[in-house]
């Protein structure tokens, strides 16, 4: 710590810099969570960093981040910083298997995904059940919804 600022040193090394108000580190992705005025940023364990600081809220589930920006958007990102998925959500749930999450979209709808795909956008409710299953809910009432708000749309262009 140098003037109430943490860092991370490693081999006597520094391999953050001590600028930020907490420093986590998450064991089992293997990565530190900095926070600097309220804002989260990620380090991997040689001190390279994987997103800024920049983010208000984060949760991390194995080799995943999501994060929520300033506007209130969802993104997901794995340990490395890529984009998982370039959809934005209003949230992101994990389950207890790390490669999957529950995610909800700005018409509160909910899918799965995963780094390698998504599944549904539809769905009015999901739920993990255990290891790759998942139990989902189509609401008929939401698709017809759905359906009558698109008709009136088509009917007044």
């Amino acid at each position: 710590m140098q003037d109430g600022k943490k860092g991370v040193i490693k081999d006597s090394k520094i391999i953050i810099k001590p600028r930020y108000q907490s420093v986590v580190y998450y064991d089992v992705s293997n990565i530190f969570i900095v926070n600097k005025n309220k804002k989260y940023g990620f380090y991997n364990n040689e001190g390279d960093e994987i997103l800024k600081p920049g983010y208000p809220e984060y949760s991390v589930a194995g080799n995943y981040i999501s994060v929520k920006d300033d506007k209130g958007n969802m993104m997901l990102y794995d340990i490395h910083g890529n984009v998982v998925n370039t959809n934005t959500y209003k949230s992101i749930i994990e389950t207890n298997n790390p490669s999957y999450f529950i995610a909800q979209d700005e018409q509160g709808y909910y899918s799965i995904i995963s780094k390698d795909f998504q599944i549904g956008n539809k769905y009015t409710s999901i739920t993990y059940a255990f290891d790759n299953f998942f139990i989902f809910l189509v609401c008929f009432y939401a698709i017809i919804k759905q359906i009558f708000i698109s008709a009136k749309i088509i009917q007044y262009a």
